[in-house]
């Protein structure tokens, strides 16, 4: 299953919040998963679910596990995207998971490569931001419902940036490289796990 919020701040009385990152890129890319996916048919079935009220307390994935249309026993693995339009640290996509089994770890770490720029970084589950915001990734988005449900997650994340929460979180700051690059990444990640035995 894949998830991602396309709820944002909205607006007040004098300020705009677009919310072009956070999280209008994560629809972005599950929605040209989708889209892929549409065309070349995977082994398992994939949902794809875009949540709301993610800011205000992770509603949306609550309510969707408390009246789920399929049987929550049969959600074998959340892929959750938030936040890819900004890399973090040069061009590094984070991921974070919980609950995975020995052969989902492996494939997740073909594609970690310290040595490369361009690469996918583990995060651990406290994150501090060079703003000096502490994060924890278990619970900073629409896969910790799935977590407590005791489904394994699997979280990709770029940067808690500047403009995090801010009217300046606009598209004019998105990176279309990285948007493109997290795209295909996440694909081959879920190609290889599609793979993978019952």
């Amino acid at each position: 299953m894949l998830t991602a919020h396309f709820d944002h701040l909205g607006g007040s009385l004098h300020d705009y919040f677009p919310g072009a990152d956070d999280n209008a890129s994560g629809v972005a890319v599950m929605l040209a998963l989708a889209d892929y996916f549409v065309i070349h048919a995977p082994d398992y079935s994939i949902l794809f679910v875009a949540t709301d009220g993610e800011e205000s307390g992770l509603y949306g994935s609550y309510a969707f596990l408390q009246n789920s249309p399929i049987p929550v026993e049969k959600i074998k693995l959340n892929i959750n995207l938030d936040m890819l339009g900004e890399p973090e640290r040069g061009c590094r996509l984070a991921v974070f998971h919980r609950l995975l089994g020995k052969e989902q770890q492996q494939v997740i770490e073909q594609y970690v490569q310290p040595q490369t720029e361009c690469a996918l970084r583990v995060q651990g589950r406290m994150f501090r931001t060079q703003q000096g915001q502490q994060f924890d990734w278990l619970r900073a988005s629409d896969h910790y419902p799935f977590y407590r449900q005791n489904i394994p997650v699997i979280f990709f994340g770029g940067s808690a940036h500047e403009r995090y929460h801010t009217p300046r979180d606009n598209a004019a700051n998105l990176s279309r490289t990285f948007v493109m690059n997290s795209a295909e990444l996440v694909l081959q990640i879920i190609q290889r796990l599609d793979q993978l035995p019952d």
